[in-house]
Formats: structure tokens, C-alpha cells, sequence
């Protein structure tokens, strides 16, 4: 057994493992950033960090991470707890799943291939690291031979209704062999309570990262990136992030007018960033493009930055922020910040509405198509900073309270 996955000791006694399961095996800044926080939360230095496919993810600020398989099989059917960290899990096909752990460049050549022939496309991600089963990153018990308990920490399943018949009756079967069950959105609850599963209804664990993590993100605030993007902009600067979707000319050129209007009139500067180089997240080359139809290309920066924390410490101190990540708004929230969240559709943004809409009812941080940007930021940035802050110690305050229910014995 690897140092990784020998059990701590308590007391004297063998500490039963825990097993930390999620998409920390991809580089999305949502998912690095959930890893983090539930690691922190559960204090247990010694939990096993595990997604499908064993990946380094150090130097991206998230974990040395083992497959869950060859971990299981490791504990050669001794007991372990596991607890699934977040994420958009209950509609994660594995094919999407399979795609989403490869090479940008290999991703483009199995989709242009696969994307359109259903058969083909599952027969291949069965073949994939991890995928042998539907719905992969949902923990199913008769898989984990020793598992004694099942704990599913800020969940999100907006889609859960509209799956295929088969898919929505595997990912309840496997809710209903869970122990604990936490959700981050009214949907996501609504239709468990409809299929009979109990749940509760909390904000997404990310809302604790200023509360966790403030001092090491000062750190990363502090240092020679930051330092100068304040020497470039000395007024501040508006934390920009898209998705590869919002990359069509018309929306591009929505896009630019609403944010250079917004940055213009408050002498700030630009800056772009990616939440996630997985495939079918980020693509630093639409902003590249997005220069094309700025008045003054100057104006706007593409961060380089790829590390969790210089991410989380380019959104704390941005003067706002205009994403159509979740957890770009999540992270924001958090620290204060005036935020609007993209979408390119209302059908498109619906986990970001479903959150907006459970977690921010008045609209103190706005949801807005790329033509009504401008307006939204405005409207954002008008509201007293004390009410933003307010918000998010109550958001911080509701998730520790699931935290504390979620890993009660």
C-alpha cells in the first residue's frame, strides 16, 4: 500500500480512510477549488484525493490524484468513507466525463469524430480511463467493496429531469445508497423530493474560500503578477471570463462593446482569464479575438494564470467581475465583489440561474445575456459593498452548517 492510501492512525487506532472524489482529476477551476475546500473542511491530512484517472495536478493548485478504482482495490475490501465533492454530477455522461480528461488537441479529434454517433461515442468512452460505468463520477456502492459511507457534499443535478430514462433512474438508484446528501440548488432539490430522496439545500462549499483560504490567497495577491497588473491599471481592473461558446463574432463584438463601455467610464483596465483548459471549458484564443473589436485593444490583458490560487487572487481583487463560471461567481461572492454572470442562452446558463436564482433572489450580483453586460455591471457595482459583504458571510454561514451536518457521526 502507497503512503497515500495507508490509514492514518488515531489514538493508537487505524483511522478509517476517507476518500475525497471528484473532478480533481481535470484542470477546471471550480473543481480544483472544491477539492481544496473539502480537504480543509473535513481536517483530515490524510484523505485520499480521487478522481477517474490518476493526474498531477500540483502545480495547478489541486492534488496528486489517484483513480478511485485503484484505490478501492487497494483497500482490499477494508472499510473507508467516501465523500463525492460537488459539481454539476448527476448529468456527467461518461463520454463527456472521458473527453473532458483528455488533451485539447485529442478532445477536438474524438468529438469531430464521435460527437454525432451516440453508439460509437459510448462504446469508445467505456474503453476510457474510469468509465466503464454510466455516470461516473457518481459513487455507486456495489462498485466500492468496504465503503461504509456514502456523503455527497454541495451536489448540483439542474438536468436531472431531462436525462434519458435509464441514466435518471441510475443516478437516483445511487443517490438512494447514499447516507448524506447535500445540494446546492432549489432544482436539484425539488426533483430529488419528487423521486422521494431526502436532501438539504445549502450554498456550494466553494462560498468558503475567503473564509478558508483568505491569507494564502493574500499571499498570491501580493506577489509579482499582481503587482503588476495594479502598475498597469492603477484604477482596477474588471476580472473578465467566458466560455468557448461565447465565441461567435456577433457576441464577441456584444461582449466588447458592453465591457469596454463599463471599463471606459471608470478608468479600468481589462482582464481576461480561463476557469478551466479541460476541453469543452476555456479558450484562451477567444480573447485573443475579443481584441478585434475592442476601440482600444490596450485596454484589455490575458492572464496567463493557471494556478487555483492566482485565479482566486485575480477575482478577490478585480473592482468586479463578468464570468460565465460558476465558480468565478462563487469566488467573487465571496470576497465582496460586484458580479454578473454570463449566459449564453437561459437554457445554456441553468445551473448558474438555478444558483443565482436559490442563493441571490434579489439580484445583488446580476444574470445577463453578453448584449445587456454593460447595464448589469452598472447595476451591480451601485449596491452598497456592506449588503455584498453581509451576503457573503451568510453564504459562508449556511455552508459551514452543512459542512458540520454532512460529517456528523
Amino acid at each position: 500500500m502507497s503512503s497515500q492510501q495507508r490509514p492514518a492512525r488515531r489514538n493508537g487506532q487505524p483511522r478509517i480512510p476517507l476518500i475525497l472524489f471528484g473532478a480533481f482529476d481535470r484542470h477546471n477551476f471550480g473543481d480544483l477549488l472544491l477539492g481544496r475546500i473539502a480537504a480543509r473542511t473535513t481536517g483530515r491530512a490524510d484523505a485520499i484525493a480521487a478522481g477517474l484517472a490518476a493526474r498531477e495536478l500540483r502545480r495547478a493548485g489541486g492534488f496528486a490524484v489517484a483513480a478511485l478504482d485503484d484505490i478501492v482495490a487497494a483497500q482490499a475490501g477494508h472499510a473507508f468513507d467516501l465523500l463525492q465533492v460537488g459539481g454539476e454530477i448527476l448529468g456527467c455522461s461518461r463520454y463527456e466525463a472521458a473527453v473532458m480528461l483528455l488533451a485539447p488537441d485529442e478532445a477536438a479529434r474524438i468529438v469531430a469524430r464521435l460527437d454525432r454517433d451516440t453508439a460509437a461515442r459510448d462504446h469508445w468512452a467505456v474503453g476510457q480511463p474510469g468509465t466503464a460505468r454510466e455516470l461516473p463520477y457518481v459513487a455507486s456502492r456495489a462498485a466500492l467493496p468496504g465503503v461504509r459511507r456514502i456523503l455527497h457534499a454541495g451536489i448540483g443535478g439542474v438536468e436531472l429531469e431531462t436525462l434519458p430514462a435509464m441514466l435518471r433512474d441510475t443516478a437516483l438508484a445511487r443517490l438512494r445508497d447514499a447516507d448524506r446528501i447535500w445540494v446546492r440548488d432549489a432544482i436539484t432539490q425539488d426533483a430529488l423530493m419528487r423521486a422521494g430522496l431526502h436532501s438539504r439545500l445549502a450554498p456550494d462549499p466553494a462560498t468558503l474560500v475567503a473564509h478558508l483560504f483568505s491569507a494564502r490567497i493574500a499571499r498570491w495577491s501580493n506577489g509579482a503578477g499582481m503587482a503588476a497588473l495594479r502598475a498597469r491599471f492603477p484604477q482596477g481592473y474588471l476580472a473578465l471570463q467566458f466560455s468557448a461558446d461565447f465565441g461567435d463574432d456577433e457576441t464577441l463584438r456584444q461582449l466588447a462593446n458592453g465591457v469596454e463601455t463599463f471599463a471606459a467610464a471608470r478608468g479600468l483596465g481589462i482582464v481576461a482569464f480561463c476557469a478551466g483548459r479541460a476541453p469543452w471549458h476555456d479558450d484562451p484564443a477567444i480573447y485573443r479575438r475579443l481584441r478585434y473589436f475592442l476601440t482600444d485593444p490596450q485596454r484589455l490583458v490575458s492572464s496567463p494564470a493557471r494556478s487555483l490560487w492566482a485565479l482566486c487572487a485575480l477575482i478577490a481583487e478585480s473592482y468586479a467581475v463578468c464570468a460565465s463560471s460558476l465558480h468565478a461567481r462563487i469566488v467573487g461572492e465571496a470576497f465582496a465583489r460586484p458580479v454578473v454572470t454570463l449566459l449564453r442562452t437561459p437554457r445554456a446558463g441553468r445551473k448558474q440561474s438555478a444558483y443565482a436564482r436559490t442563493w441571490d433572489p434579489d439580484g445583488l450580483n446580476r444574470l445577463a445575456r453578453p448584449e445587456m453586460a454593460e447595464a448589469a455591471l452598472a447595476g451591480a457595482s451601485r449596491l452598497d459593498p456592506a449588503r455584498r459583504t453581509r451576503h457573503a458571510r451568510q453564504l459562508a454561514d449556511h455552508a459551514t452548517e452543512a459542512w458540520q451536518w454532512l460529517l456528523a457521526p
